[in-house]
């Protein structure tokens, strides 16, 4: 199984355990986790993929491993590694 695949509708989960305070993850413009501001920022989570967009960012827009990429500094491969990490079973 892909590890998108398996964060998928998880994905709120998945970011808090990650270090993105849950504040961050509502349909609504607030601050960006990875660049700041006051109103740029929007966790949409379409199709429960983690969705989100920032005006200011750079990549604009991507989904849950996307963010928590710019959020950490992470490489494709250790995003991936944690993700999986928080969706094992327990």
């Amino acid at each position: 199984m892909k590890t998108i695949d398996a964060a998928r509708g998880k994905w709120e989960d998945v970011l808090t355990r990650l270090g993105i305070d849950s504040r961050y993850l509502r349909n609504k413009n607030g601050p960006c986790p990875v660049c700041g501001g006051t109103d740029r920022f929007r966790f949409d989570n379409k199709n429960g993929n983690g969705t989100w967009y920032c005006n200011q960012c750079d990549p604009h827009s991507g989904n849950g491993i996307n963010l928590l990429m710019s959020f950490h500094g992470w490489e494709f491969a250790k995003a991936a590694s944690e993700i999986e990490r928080c969706t094992l079973p327990r």
